[in-house]
């Protein structure tokens, strides 16, 4: 009787936790008491969504702009690379350079703001290591240098 009750109680559990984190929308999010559990809410819903814009609710500096990240980076979507805007650590040029990465597009290089990072971020698009030596900050070389780059065995199988 005792472990029905605590099974029946952990289903019910799982099933509120399932509806707040998994299918829960914006209106979810609100009524939720606790400001750290509204930003994780949010952070889910937009991640479901897959949608950036949804991040705009996260009261949180440093989350809002992870979860634009986060989303602008799975969705290949550097167009919301633009909400970020804690731009002095060089997120919102990361994330152009995480977008340019996975789509293989160094165009989007051009709108990374710090020369050295727009450099890497070429690198990158390109998936060619060769490209780091030319890197003038040594900050950005080095993280160039020390990646092992998704696209670098292309070239070297044919």
């Amino acid at each position: 009787s005792t472990k029905i009750i605590v099974w029946v109680v952990g289903v019910l559990l799982a099933v509120v936790f399932y509806r707040y984190v998994f299918q829960a929308d914006v209106n979810t999010c609100v009524s939720l008491p606790d400001g750290r559990q509204q930003d994780s809410c949010y952070w889910s819903v937009a991640f479901d969504a897959k949608n950036a814009a949804l991040c705009k609710h996260i009261a949180s500096l440093d989350k809002r702009d992870n979860c634009v990240y986060e989303m602008a980076w799975r969705t290949n979507n550097a167009n919301a690379c633009e909400a970020i805007e804690s731009i002095a650590g060089g997120m919102r040029d990361e994330c152009y350079r995480a977008v340019a990465e996975v789509s293989r597009n160094p165009v989007l290089c051009e709108k990374v703001a710090d020369e050295g990072w727009r450099q890497y971020c070429r690198a990158s698009a390109y998936g060619d290591a060769a490209y780091c030596e030319s890197i003038t900050s040594a900050r950005a070389k080095n993280e160039c240098t020390r990646r092992n780059f998704i696209y670098e065995t292309d070239a070297g199988s044919e």
